[in-house]
């Protein structure tokens, strides 16, 4: 009976068993490839088969330092255990950030405390600066909670700027409780609401409630400040019910509709909350986790590939060499690339390659198809992937115009031999049949000018 190791996979700080973390298994003498999987949602993961030997078993989870140890099965039907505890990667904001408001959220000071505390550069703009200022310059863009109705007026009438910031590579962080129908001395219940950036609506009942933490590995919950279940709990602005469909649902209120999301938005960021930020970290004993959502970049945590090349319209004939191209996130180092036809495996083209955005690929011998597909992954976790569109990779032909079968040519007669040819042929060889069986070589060689008399 063959050996076995279970793997178990957390994160360190509030040891969370981690779902899908990818394990890989190498004979450690050979470095023969083994085995590779994903844990389930315990975080569980079940090596076979092994015999006695060393053995290495690498864990990774995008977001998470890679971890690798080394095991020895000492015996058939050895059953050992590993333990993974991966730490994630933490990398706060370090470029500037552009606060707007026209008032202090709840008359506290929240933010620029924390921007001071960690040494991050920023300006404070009010709505009479939308449209106006160069957003480039900013690595994260604040629009602060609880404005004046003339703020969200005007945002109106500037979603599409946000947007566009975002989409050109910044993050955006939406703050949006507006406590619109929430009556107190200054507001009276009147404002109205529109779309945020990204397409974002929610409720507005604001209350005091239990949240629940709906992602409990997320890095925002985990650094600079570990965060546990009492400290996302507090004062709502009410609910998200209108956001993309790929937004990830980091915390929720008690009705388990979101409270905290994020989403991609081009090659950048939007992060939205409903919850009372400013007023949670000043009264509400919640300062770590506004400090947490500040320092946070989604991006140093978003993992993505985007293949260039080949494209629909191309032809690669076999024999030649060809660029495969590609775009990714920098926090990606290595990529597999996988040839696949009508969907299905034909061949791993390398098991690893540096992330520098272009492979030259020599096409071995292939059928004719137009159903080709070149899939770049990510080699440390393989759910990070792209497919390029479907392309054509053909063998050279000849296709001969002239005889045609009406032709007749005298003996003793000059006639023209034509063809055309497709793909890379310098010379051709002419043959006569007749009823399928060879009468003379013509020529033994001619150059690949498609005539000959």
């Amino acid at each position: 009976d063959s050996g076995y190791i279970e793997v178990r996979v957390n994160e360190t700080r509030r040891n969370n068993a981690i779902e899908n973390a990818y394990v890989r298994v190498y004979n450690h003498t050979s470095g023969e490839f083994w085995d590779s999987g994903y844990t389930d949602s315990s975080g569980f993961y079940n090596i076979t088969g092994l015999y006695i030997g060393w053995w290495t078993v690498i864990v990774y989870y995008p977001g998470f330092y890679e971890n690798t140890r080394i095991d020895y099965i000492n015996w058939n039907g050895d059953d050992d255990y590993l333990y993974y505890y991966l730490d994630v990667r933490f990398q706060p904001i370090n470029g500037s950030v552009a606060l707007f408001r026209d008032n202090l959220p709840w008359d506290v000071n929240s933010t620029e405390p924390i921007l001071v505390k960690y040494n991050i550069s920023y300006t404070v703009y009010n709505s009479l600066d939308f449209g106006l200022v160069d957003l480039s310059q900013y690595q994260k863009v604040i629009l602060a909670s609880e404005q004046v109705q003339t703020f969200y007026d005007r945002l109106e009438g500037n979603v599409t700027w946000f947007e566009d910031y975002a989409a050109s590579g910044g993050v955006l962080q939406l703050n949006t409780v507006d406590r619109k129908g929430f009556w107190d001395y200054r507001h009276n219940g009147t404002w109205r609401a529109y779309l945020y950036p990204g397409g974002i609506n929610k409720t507005y009942n604001v209350e005091y409630v239990d949240n629940k933490i709906n992602i409990p590995t997320h890095p925002f919950l985990l650094k600079p400040f570990k965060l546990n279940e009492s400290q996302v709990d507090g004062w709502i602005g009410g609910v998200f019910t209108e956001y993309p469909s790929n937004a990830r649902e980091i915390l929720q209120g008690p009705t388990n509709d979101p409270i905290l999301i994020e989403f991609s938005y081009g090659s950048g960021y939007i992060v939205a909350s409903t919850q009372t930020l400013e007023w949670n970290a000043n009264y509400g004993g919640t300062q770590q986790l506004y400090e947490n959502l500040i320092l946070y970049d989604p991006l140093n945590f978003h993992y993505s590939i985007n293949v260039t090349a080949p494209l629909s319209a191309s032809s690669w004939e076999v024999n030649q060499s060809y660029h495969i191209t590609w775009d990714s996130t920098d926090n990606i180092a290595e990529v597999k690339i996988d040839l696949y036809r009508g969907g299905t495996f034909v061949m791993e083209l390398i098991a690893n390659t540096t992330n520098d955005g272009d492979f030259l690929w020599a096409v071995p011998d292939l059928i004719d198809s137009t159903q080709y597909q070149i899939k770049v992954m990510d080699a440390a976790y393989p759910p990070t992937f792209d497919y390029s569109e479907m392309f054509e990779i053909f063998n050279p032909s000849i296709n001969v115009t002239n005889p045609t079968g009406s032709s007749s040519w005298q003996i003793g007669s000059s006639q023209y031999i034509n063809w055309t040819v497709r793909g890379t042929i310098a010379s051709v060889i002419i043959e006569l049949y007749n009823e399928g069986s060879l009468v003379l070589e013509i020529v033994t060689s001619t150059s690949n000018d498609g005539v000959y008399m």
